[in-house]
């Protein structure tokens, strides 16, 4: 029997969506900038509204110059104009402005900013907005953010949470990796894979450099070669393993250079039935933006994987990841065909990786 893609009435924000853009550009690995919101040219409804605008790219004077617009057309609508008129930028100078808008925002808005700042430009409007929230606030704010969070986009719309995570782990930094991860309880977490966690793993294994003498840039973390797996199977606590390796697919894809094989070789051998499903979740995950949403290759990325069992699994994910990205939703169920009835029925129920049974109906 089909799986049809059920329409929601009120669809939530998929947990992973916010990381789409910045999961576009670090694994695609040809761009020097990130792009729109959309992917897509700039909206005309807003090009006219900039074309006079200050398009600088020195911090102090682009500070100043957004203060004003957030005055003068309220935060939301100055964020997007602010993302319209720097998506050709250099992803460095993106990057470094985005602070400067988190701060702003944060300025502005108090805690509701939380909900302007989106994943564009890798998270840098959350970077600078939770840094500034925690040192006044500390960590006792973080059920304060979360309820906005789930205030603006309802309890599956975890992209949010996911933001916090990244400006937690910036905040807090590498050697507190785990007393993140520890703050996360404070948020509205889903199936252990999404949410808060996710952004912190995300944020540790691609962080973003900012340095005096240049322009932001991502790094992937070092890679242990007697461990490819930390700190999964080292620090990281048993309540939060599912997300960190669901999290491993984007740095391995780097560190690796994009050897699906040996990506799917090292998830078959985490040694732990439920960490490496977790794993070729994560696997399927990436496959969508690196492929460009493109079925047949997403497919054949999955194929790669060391047996059937773990491409279906590869697929599901793939097909919870196109149906995240509002551009490529209506193709989610193809990623589940070809397999035979029964498999493409198990592939297409466990691609709703929220485990609410919306995604699909009978």
């Amino acid at each position: 029997m089909d799986v049809i893609l059920k329409k929601i009435k009120t669809a939530p924000k998929a947990p992973f969506f916010l990381g789409v853009l910045v999961l576009v550009a670090l694994i695609g690995g040809g761009g020097t900038f990130l792009k729109n919101k959309s992917g897509n040219t700039p909206d005309p409804n807003l090009t006219s509204a900039i074309s006079s605008g200050l398009r600088t790219t020195d911090p102090i004077k682009a500070r100043n110059y957004w203060a004003e617009r957030i005055d003068a057309v309220g935060a939301k609508r100055a964020y997007e104009e602010f993302k319209e008129t720097y998506y050709k930028e250099h992803f460095g100078i993106q990057h470094t402005l985005a602070h400067v808008m988190g701060e702003l925002l944060y300025e502005k808005e108090s805690v509701q900013g939380l909900t302007v700042c989106d994943a564009t430009f890798a998270f840098g409007c959350y970077h600078s907005f939770f840094g500034r929230v925690l040192s006044e606030h500390g960590i006792a704010i973080i059920p304060e953010l979360d309820k906005a969070c789930v205030e603006k986009f309802g309890p599956l719309g975890t992209g949010c949470q996911h933001g916090i995570g990244h400006g937690l782990r910036e905040f807090m930094g590498s050697e507190k990796l785990v007393d993140a991860l520890e703050a996360c309880i404070l948020t509205t977490q889903l199936k252990d894979l999404f949410g808060c966690t996710s952004g912190i793993f995300m944020e540790n294994n691609v962080p973003i450099v900012i340095s005096a003498d240049k322009p932001a840039y991502t790094e992937p973390r070092t890679l242990n070669p007697n461990n490819p797996y930390e700190p999964c199977n080292t620090i990281v606590p048993e309540q939060f393993r599912n997300s960190c390796y669901y999290e491993m697919a984007q740095w391995w894809n780097q560190v690796f250079n994009r050897n699906w094989e040996k990506m799917g070789r090292l998830c078959e051998e985490v040694g732990n039935e439920e960490y490496t499903k977790s794993c070729y979740f994560g696997i399927g995950n990436i496959t969508a933006p690196s492929s460009q949403y493109e079925v047949e290759a997403t497919i054949n990325k999955c194929k790669q994987m060391p047996s059937r069992e773990a491409e279906v699994t590869c697929r599901s994910g793939a097909s919870w990841s196109f149906f995240a990205e509002p551009i490529a939703r209506d193709k989610s169920p193809e990623i589940c065909k070809g397999l035979g009835a029964e498999i493409e029925q198990k592939c297409a129920k466990e691609s709703d990786l929220i485990g609410n049974g919306e995604k699909f109906i009978q």
